[in-house]
């Protein structure tokens, strides 16, 4: 039997999730939640605006390497789960946008 959630619970969620540090299907299986139901939440306006779309906040630490950079650089992002991704600058918009709508 499916569980109806009410909007404002489904955004609670969403934001939940977002505050979690959790990827949205080990959320999803951590309190019973469909992640394909839980994708279309997503979509859901707060205020007008789409809650895909707005900006979030993500903690940022700035390191300098330890190993020498080439010229050019090279950004490491660090990523729950033990995950590292290493990029070139130019590739960042990219990367984060991979990153941001990554399915679980």
């Amino acid at each position: 039997m499916a569980i109806h959630h009410t909007t404002s619970q489904k955004i609670q969620h969403i934001h939940d999730w977002r505050t979690s540090g959790l990827t949205r299907l080990q959320y999803c299986r951590l309190h019973g939640l469909s992640s394909h139901a839980f994708h279309e939440w997503l979509r859901l306006p707060d205020d007008g605006v789409s809650v895909a779309e707005k900006p979030m906040l993500l903690p940022v630490c700035i390191q300098p390497s330890p190993e020498p950079v080439p010229v050019g650089g090279i950004v490491t992002l660090h990523l729950p789960g033990g995950w590292r991704i290493d990029c070139l600058p130019a590739q960042l918009p990219d990367v984060l946008r991979a990153v941001k709508h990554a399915e679980a």
